[in-house]
């Protein structure tokens, strides 16, 4: 009928497997750590204000750990990696982890790893939302520059319940 081929298969423990790709996954978590702390220090050191990548661990830590002193750092520094910088990365982080957590709620709901938020809706619904807030105006939800993204939200949500 046919030629069969004798296969040998190595006999390896299913805990080496194991072992193996913890090792893997944890090298991969570690480069990213990495990667993750490496281009938050690269944001808060670059901008129209120069800050070294030293200034800004010093400021960081300083703010972080007040017992540990540092010579002195000019308060304008201070002031735009504390006040201004930081705040807008740990945004950016936040949010990163929000889209992440959804799309992994939606891929766990529709047993579907290919979903996208066309798949639902919801990037339409985002986008009349937000042309709502838009044509309504940042008055309609209050005063402020973030007021827009508040009142495209509220839109949104008074829509969806």
């Amino acid at each position: 009928m046919g030629v069969r081929m004798k296969t040998h298969i190595p006999s390896v423990s299913i805990y080496e497997l194991h072992r193996k790709e913890r090792l893997r996954k944890n090298g991969i978590l570690l480069i990213l750590s990495v990667l993750l702390v490496s281009s938050i220090l690269l944001s808060m050191s670059t901008g129209t204000v120069t800050v070294s990548l030293a200034e800004g661990g010093k400021i960081l830590l300083s703010k972080v750990l007040p017992s540990i002193q540092f010579e002195e750092i000019a308060s304008l520094q201070q002031t735009v990696v504390w006040d201004m910088r930081l705040p807008r990365i740990m945004l950016a982080l936040l949010t990163g982890l929000a889209l992440a957590g959804a799309g992994s709620v939606m891929q766990g709901v529709l047993r579907n790893p290919l979903v996208s938020p066309f798949t639902l809706g919801l990037s339409g619904a985002a986008a009349f939302g937000a042309a709502l807030a838009i044509i309504a105006g940042a008055a309609a939800a209050g005063t402020g520059r973030y007021m827009i993204v508040l009142s495209a939200l509220f839109l949104v949500w008074s829509l969806y319940f």
